[in-house]
């Protein structure tokens, strides 16, 4: 059966490399003398297995859960590993409506409370300015509906968003208020107790139906997407889940149907994800080739977020990940603990700040 890409799928070799299956996955080092914490991530099975859906399939890492929902260019679906769920990668077609304005939000509120007709952006909330970055920093917003609850079951918690990066790219839709970024953002969990990061592709876009009244203007986005995993493992696992991602197909006969069915932009989307797609190259060599000084700001912020510093040994190189209430206690009277050399991390050392790190409270212990 000849392969063809979903729609929204169609736009990710401007975010990953093209593999026809999923690839191999790191594996720990177990020769390695360094402390645990330090160990490159925690191993993945090799092994694959092919989930059917209707239309068409997807490779995911064996043992990892998949959930997709919808159809056509509005399918969504997301993939992600049940011992570590903060890894996971996904696709939503279709990102879902919000207002540009408090104004708007309170007029279609009284239009409601007068006895109007409920329309699709009733509770939904503001995002403005509307920017690839502001979503995703706002998606946490989006996502507490029940509609998108609903859509996908499982979703990572963009929460606490940071972001490092922002690259423009060539929108999928033909109207002149659409924007599209890749988007690099460090970000957390509901309760701030994981960190995480992630690489994100999304569109949005800005509507105005009429000067004045119900739902006159709104905002949306399409074909959002992204890999993320716990903070110092997006490097190892951005390939392979990558390529699981670019081995998500459907059949011919599926999107032909899909085609007679769909408007205008959902075929501008299809033209437009075949003319990106020879980007793929150059953009992955930016992910590869990122800077050092975003390498730093993303553990600096991923740090400030969780309230956390990081001190290392200059002897050993092992750098320790403490609370910040502990910081002042430790300058005030080093020898007071059984580590009296720990020293803050220089501001320009990439090695060190991209050094996974150990927990102090485990290590640094007052003596007296």
């Amino acid at each position: 059966m000849k392969k063809f890409h979903l729609p929204a799928i169609l736009l990710l070799p401007v975010l990953f490399s093209c593999f026809s299956s999923c690839g191999q996955f790191p594996v720990k080092n177990n020769n390695s003398n360094k402390p645990a914490a330090q160990q490159p991530v925690a191993l993945l099975s090799n092994a694959t297995e092919q989930r059917q859906f209707d239309g068409g399939n997807i490779s995911i890492p064996a043992g990892w859960n998949f959930v997709q929902t919808g159809g056509c260019s509005d399918r969504d679906f997301v993939s992600w590993d049940p011992s570590h769920p903060d890894r996971q990668f996904f696709c939503l077609g279709y990102g879902g409506l919000f207002y540009l304005s408090q104004q708007q939000k309170n007029f279609d509120n009284n239009y409601i409370n007068m006895g109007g007709m409920r329309t699709p952006l009733i509770g939904k909330p503001v995002i403005y300015p509307v920017t690839p970055a502001n979503y995703i920093q706002n998606f946490y917003l989006m996502a507490q509906y029940p509609d998108v609850q609903q859509a996908l079951q499982k979703f990572p918690e963009l929460y606490n968003v940071q972001i490092i990066s922002v690259t423009p790219m060539t929108p999928g839709i033909a109207s002149p208020t659409a924007s599209s970024a890749l988007v690099r953002a460090v970000f957390t969990d509901r309760n701030r107790t994981r960190a995480s990061e992630g690489l994100f592709l999304v569109t949005v876009l800005s509507m105005q139906i009429s000067a004045y009244g119900p739902s006159a203007s709104f905002g949306y986005a399409t074909s959002f997407m992204g890999i993320t995993a716990p903070m110092n493992e997006l490097d190892a696992l951005i390939a392979p889940m990558s390529k699981c991602l670019q081995s998500f197909y459907l059949s011919d006969e599926y999107v032909g149907n899909c085609m007679r069915a769909s408007t205008q932009q959902t075929g501008e989307a299809l033209k437009a994800g075949r003319a990106l797609s020879a980007a793929s190259d150059n953009m992955i060599k930016g992910w590869q080739n990122k800077s050092k000084s975003e390498d730093i700001i993303s553990q600096q912020r991923s740090d400030a977020t969780m309230g956390r510093q990081r001190l290392y040994d200059p002897s050993t190189k092992t750098v320790y990940n403490v609370d910040n209430t502990f910081i002042d206690a430790y300058r005030s009277d080093p020898s007071k603990f059984n580590m009296s050399n720990l020293q803050q991390l220089p501001p320009g050392d990439h090695s060190l700040w991209t050094t996974p790190t150990v927990n102090g409270a485990d290590h640094i212990v007052r003596i007296r």
